[in-house]
């Protein structure tokens, strides 16, 4: 039998089986040959070694190379090498190992799931079955905390006293496996796979703690390269960024304030070389920049240019005119055509002609105030593209700059610069192949759920097989909004955590992610039922488990919806922000609830109808009241995942008009469930405020 066939087998014998990995430092060695040193170890199988914090590789004998690791189970002695082959005993090494236990006596496979691993005994101290929780009531997107527990495991025979004194129990793994029927690997899934935390120690118990592994986005977003500005890379930098993040861009991010690293300040001894070197990215391949080809038909006019595409051209972009035959010339863009390949602009010169050139740096514009004036330098006139040090692109302003825009002064550090910044190019894989395309309109990556998956497998390193790739690659082919954020928002602050960072990018979409039931992570958005996944019978609802709250407490009648986030120079070191805004008003919560109350949420929009769309969907969502049914009922449902669609029939149920004789029915989804040997009790929401405005969505 399997496993999914047992769970609808209600008198199938139910069990757990859990396997601890606790830490332990290890300091008696003994020389065994060579630089080969040997200790005693009777904790449990070691199953992994550090030395300071560089994992050695496990060998397969005794006979061991530099950085490697042998570890005897029957005559439980550790062997290692040190990477540089010196003792052990100045490292500090760290042992990970097993501990298997369960609520019955059991003789199974060490990796319970794997038929070619070792047998081990689990030692059937599992006191009190753990209850697994899985939720997400608390999180109409982000991060969902997906399953907190603790396990019992009984201490009379004091088999937990070696342990829980010296040993860390604190993020150290353990796996929980939910075993059906007879033992075979076929009937065991594992259905937790998270970290330990607190210990509670008794004479004849201990309690440990368990989380999920939600803890990994806690660690800082750093760069593929280099992270930080510093004095020995740019020896002219302006003093206010020394140790600074280096900063990345994703999409399209105007209120750009890039980085001097030619600063004179010096009064009375600025010139026409100074001041003129200013990072923006950390990168220096798969920048955004664009170059359209004029076409030879249409013809193009002195105020409108036809190009083979205007994808990745904006308004407001500064555009270098660079003809095949005469004399360059340079604008802003004031209108873009998406549909018929034009851009227009202030009259030039002469038209372009067939095979000329149209270019847009990833600096799509830069805009400087020197003594409250304001000026905007032109791409390739006044400043070109420019590499740097540690791997830093950024541009250069022309020495004719104070000239071509008649500036009453040479440059200052104290002048005022912002600049519009294009992120990379689309370079994101999937199982080998290309995964999305560039934006229709900014020609760059833009796409959230492309740049999520990026941030998780490049920034993250989560392999690929650890990652749900089905629901990334379905949101992908349905969500048509474009993103754009600088890493950090703004120059002055430190690098975010991965939680800040893609929490913001979970928001905007109204995503959620999780481990699946295969321990993957996972994602999907808020948004109207789908497909029914599980049905719920009158008879499967254990007797006096159902209950249906209504709540009005988070309804809100008007959401804003801040977007297009931007910084300015206010003075040196000094940093301003501002940001657009949309709104959207819900007649339910004004006229029908009687509620009056405004909620903001920020957005990594950038085009005012993304954000308007995010705005209507709250007020959808917010703008009616929680309808929340929980019920407790058999097996069978132990399987289920949160965002499962499940279909409740009863006679009675609220929103009908009671008839004992009609069944009814109604569809919710899953946003809670706590799973134990006995009862499985799942909380489920109608989302009524979607479902209502479905059409609209």
């Amino acid at each position: 039998m399997v496993y999914q066939t047992e769970l609808q087998n209600e008198a199938a014998p139910s069990q757990f089986l859990a396997v601890l990995k606790p830490r332990r430092t290890v300091t008696t060695w003994t020389l065994e040959a060579g630089s080969v040193y040997r200790a005693s170890f009777s904790f449990g199988e070691v199953r992994q070694v550090t030395q300071n914090a560089l994992s050695l590789v496990a060998g397969t004998s005794a006979l061991l190379s530099a950085g490697q690791f042998y570890y005897d189970i029957d005559s439980k002695v550790l062997y290692v090498r040190m990477s540089d082959s010196s003792n052990p005993s100045t490292k500090f090494v760290v042992t990970t190992y097993e501990i298997y236990v369960s609520t019955f006596d059991a003789h199974h496979f060490r990796d319970p799931v794997d038929a070619n691993s070792r047998v081990v005994y689990f030692e059937p101290l599992i006191r009190r079955s753990p209850v697994l929780n899985t939720s997400s009531t608390d999180s109409l997107y982000g991060f969902v905390p997906v399953q907190s527990s603790s396990i019992m495991i009984s201490n009379v025979t004091q088999f937990l006293q070696n342990h829980v004194y010296d040993s860390s129990f604190n993020q150290a793994s353990i796996s929980m496996y939910h075993w059906l029927d007879n033992l075979e690997v076929g009937n065991v899934k594992l259905v937790f796979d998270g970290l330990m935390s607190n210990v509670a120690y008794e004479d004849d118990q201990v309690v440990i703690r368990c989380y999920d592994r939600v803890d990994l986005f806690k660690k800082e977003y750093r760069n593929s390269g280099v992270s930080f500005f510093s004095k020995t890379s740019f020896p002219n930098l302006d003093l206010n960024f020394n140790g600074r993040p280096i900063r990345q861009v994703y999409g399209v991010v105007d209120g750009f304030v890039p980085v001097n690293i030619d600063f004179n300040n010096t009064s009375g001894t600025i010139t026409t070389s100074d001041n003129r070197d200013w990072v923006v990215l950390s990168g220096q391949s798969d920048l955004g920049s664009k170059t359209g080809t004029v076409s030879a038909s249409p013809v193009s006019t002195t105020t409108r240019t036809y190009v083979n595409s205007t994808a990745g051209f904006r308004v407001g972009d500064s555009v270098w005119f660079d003809r095949a035959v005469g004399i360059d010339e340079y604008k802003i863009l004031t209108v873009v055509n998406y549909v018929s390949n034009y851009v227009e602009h202030t009259a030039l010169v002469s038209a372009m002609t067939s095979g000329d050139l149209l270019k847009r740096s990833f600096v799509g514009v830069v805009t400087l105030s020197q003594n409250n004036i304001n000026y905007t330098a032109l791409y390739g006139r006044d400043y070109i593209e420019a590499t740097f040090a540690d791997g830093t692109s950024g541009f250069s302003f022309t020495t004719t700059l104070e000239a071509n825009l008649s500036m009453v002064s040479t440059l200052s550090p104290n002048d005022r610069l912002s600049a519009r910044v294009y992120g990379k190019l689309n370079t994101v894989t999937l199982g080998g192949g290309a995964f999305g395309s560039n934006d229709s309109e900014s020609g760059n990556l833009t796409h959230p759920i492309v740049i999520f998956y990026d941030l998780l497998k490049s920034s993250l390193s989560i392999p690929e097989l650890e990652i749900n790739l089905s629901s990334f690659i379905a949101l992908q082919g349905t969500l048509t909004e474009a993103v754009g954020f600088a890493i950090p928002d703004q120059s002055t602050k430190n690098f975010p955590t991965f939680r800040e960072l893609i929490g913001s990018l979970l928001q905007t979409v109204l995503l959620k992610i999780y481990l699946d039931d295969n321990r993957k992570w996972k994602i999907s958005q808020v948004g109207p039922q789908g497909a029914v996944l599980k049905t719920i019978a009158d008879d499967e609802i254990l007797a006096n488990s159902l209950s249906y709250d209504f709540e009005y407490n988070d309804v809100v009648s008007d959401a804003i919806v801040e977007y297009a986030f931007s910084e300015f120079s206010l003075q040196l070191g000094r940093i301003g922000v501002q940001v657009s805004t949309v709104s959207a008003t819900s007649a339910n919560a004004l006229y029908l609830h009687g509620i009056q109350k405004q909620e903001t949420f920020k957005s990594l929009h950038f085009k005012v109808a993304d954000a308007q769309q995010l705005a209507n969907r709250l007020s959808y969502i917010l703008g009616d009241r929680k309808g929340t049914l929980e019920i407790r009922t058999k097996n069978r449902f132990f399987d289920s995942l949160l965002t499962d669609i499940v279909q409740l029939s009863r006679t009675r149920l609220p929103g009908y008009e009671f008839d004992l004789n009609t069944e009814r029915t109604r569809n919710f989804t899953l946003v809670e469930s706590n799973r134990s040997l006995r009862a499985v009790t799942l909380k489920l929401e109608d989302q009524k405020g979607i479902e209502d405005n479905q059409l609209s969505w």
